[in-house]
């Protein structure tokens, strides 16, 4: 059934655009955000997540400051909790070694740019639940998200705040909040409201026996109870609430801790191109199914001797020691060994080696990316010598925006390219080089860097056009200098 805020369909899933026509051009819209006094307000045992709210308004850099922590991290080794936290039920349903007595310590977890982003998103749907008002640009450049990145993130980001405002709209939509953070037993039996939920960590009241989590989203659509979890990854369109072990261990805790016999899930898949919900009820049997399911999974995992279960979810899954696990090391000896043999021929016997090989392969891909992203966490802080007098790490570069909403913007583009040339530079937003490439069709040989140094030299006078710097992470000599014409 969907249970999105523009229109109800039960049997199918659907998307949820924006009613509105939205000028994507750099800088546009860039804060979101409205005044609090409009909101839905919750009484009774929910007065907790009220004060926290009230906390957060009060303290506008503390949203900043939460997000930001899943994009730092170190360079120290680490002993994973006993037991999975709830965003790791996935990977533990599949394979519970990174939790046995005998899987290795992980590495500090230093993210990734795709988990960067998503914890980016669920803070924007809380600051537009909560009336905070935040800058996206500036939250996503704090990520630490590439340029093309921050532009898709703000795209992204707006769609989140549209739906949360069809949310308030609906007339059967009220208690409407965000980041309720839960705690429950891991026998799934009882749950409560906690203290605020750290990203990452648990809750600040975590008691033995509990593990805890942050609801993205949770109100009542006609009294009834709904949850909803925010995804932006590559793959998120593949799942349904059902079959995502994480989502329906928040769907009981909180049917739990709300005192409900059933609930809806949703799973909000959004992008750039807009949100799509795909909602599934829960009654009060299918609730026990679950509880069963994720208590059996603690269960398991308390006894800590799982073994290395190797498969798609090494990759599908984040798991905090795919990169020193023995099924990659092993995988990567033989790789290894299969390139050092002499005659070495990419054959596969049946489609079942071909399947292990693939397999293997993804494996030692993702160790590598984990490795990767500990490089550029360590090269953030400290440069690292890679020969030739050069090193990788952190230099600032610079990327020139152009706001096509300033006043006459799009008139200088007319005047220096005309129509032809502006329907080339103007794609959904426009940049230097989509300038670049208008500018070499409509102009004589020899002459397009003039035309160019003319158009941007207007757009600059009309303040269409600014500079901006940003760190950047790759190989260079100490002594060079870059400037990044790359925009969004």
């Amino acid at each position: 059934a969907c249970a999105c805020a523009r229109a109800r369909c039960p049997g199918r899933a659907r998307r949820v655009g924006s009613a509105r026509e939205r000028d994507q051009a750099a800088g546009d819209g860039l804060r979101i955000g409205r005044p609090a006094q409009g909101r839905d307000r919750a009484d009774g045992e929910e007065g907790a997540g009220r004060r926290h709210a009230r906390r957060d308004r009060a303290r506008r850099p503390g949203l900043l400051r939460r997000a930001q922590a899943g994009a730092r991290g170190g360079r120290v080794m680490r002993r994973l909790p006993l037991l999975p936290s709830p965003s790791k039920l996935t990977l533990a349903e599949a394979c519970l070694f990174p939790w046995s007595i005998h899987a290795p310590a992980a590495p500090v977890d230093a993210g990734t740019s795709h988990r960067h982003f998503g914890s980016g998103i669920s803070t924007v749907g809380e600051a537009a639940v909560n009336g905070v008002v935040l800058d996206l640009r500036e939250l996503a450049e704090s990520l630490g998200l590439t340029p093309a990145d921050v532009s898709r993130f703000v795209l992204t980001a707006k769609h989140v705040v549209d739906a949360i405002d069809d949310l308030r709209a609906d007339p059967e939509v009220t208690d409407l909040r965000a980041e309720v953070s839960v705690a429950y037993t891991t026998t799934m039996t009882s749950a409560r409201l906690c203290a605020l939920h750290a990203p990452g960590g648990a809750a600040a009241d975590e008691r033995e026996g509990e593990r805890s989590g942050a609801l993205d989203l949770v109100y009542r659509r006609a009294g009834k109870l709904v949850v909803r979890d925010w995804k932006s990854g590559p793959r998120a369109r593949e799942h349904r609430p059902a079959d995502t072990v994480q989502l329906l261990a928040y769907g009981v805790a909180a049917a739990l801790a709300f005192g409900d016999q059933a609930a809806t899930l949703e799973l909000a898949h959004v992008d750039e191109s807009g949100v799509y919900v795909v909602a599934d009820e829960l009654g009060a049997l299918d609730l026990d199914a679950a509880a069963i399911r994720v208590a059996g999974l603690y269960a398991a995992s308390a006894r800590r001797d799982g073994v290395p279960t190797p498969g798609s979810h090494c990759v599908e899954s984040y798991c905090p020691i795919v990169s020193i696990c023995p099924a990659t090391v092993a995988a990567i000896e033989a790789i290894h060994d299969a390139a050092e043999a002499p005659a070495m021929v990419v054959e596969f016997d049946s489609p079942e080696h071909a399947a292990s090989v693939r397999q293997r392969s993804r494996m030692v891909r993702a160790a590598l990316d984990a490795i990767d992203e500990a490089l550029k966490t360590y090269a953030k802080t400290t440069p690292i010598p890679v020969g030739n007098g050069k090193v990788y790490g952190v230099r600032m570069a610079s990327r020139d925006s152009i706001d096509l909403a300033k006043p006459g913007a799009v008139a200088v583009l007319e005047k220096h390219l005309g129509a032809f040339g502006v329907d080339t530079a103007i794609e959904r937003s426009t940049s230097k080089a989509a300038i670049h490439r208008a500018a070499i069709d409509v102009s004589e040989k020899g002459k397009a860097a003039a035309l160019e140094r003319a158009l941007f030299a207007e757009l600059r006078e009309l303040g269409a056009m600014t500079t901006s710097e940003f760190p950047k992470i790759e190989e260079f000599k100490p002594t060079a200098t870059i400037e990044e014409t790359t925009t969004s």
